[in-house]
């Protein structure tokens, strides 16, 4: 039998991105320190940036790397793709797609 003290809580999110919009709402991190965006058929982009907050009603701004670069992820409709370590430095993320024109909602599965 598994030591339970060391079982890692698993919970997931979904987050919409509305109409003729680009950008998600928001994922709260909470105590995560891994995670996986599943990406569902029906979605346009190729590509995800990423938002980020201290607090999840705060401010976001855009996430990226030491050299300037923002932080990207390719991704495919129908697929499910690990999300960047540097999210887990922030309490809330948003997704912001390459190209979206109809709602759409994501499933972001969260590992404490």
């Amino acid at each position: 039998m598994a030591d339970t003290n060391f079982l890692r809580a698993v919970w997931a999110q979904t987050v919409v991105i509305d109409d003729s919009e680009t950008t998600s709402s928001a994922v709260d991190v909470g105590d995560a320190s891994f995670g996986l965006l599943q990406v569902p058929s029906g979605f346009e982009g190729t590509s995800v940036t990423y938002t980020v907050a201290t607090t999840t009603g705060g401010t976001y701004y855009p996430l990226y790397d030491g050299v300037g670069a923002a932080i990207s992820t390719s991704v495919s409709a129908g697929q499910s793709v690990a999300l960047p370590p540097e999210l887990f430095g922030a309490r809330s993320f948003k997704v912001v797609a390459s190209a979206q024109t109809g709602a759409i909602t994501l499933t972001v599965s969260l590992k404490g």
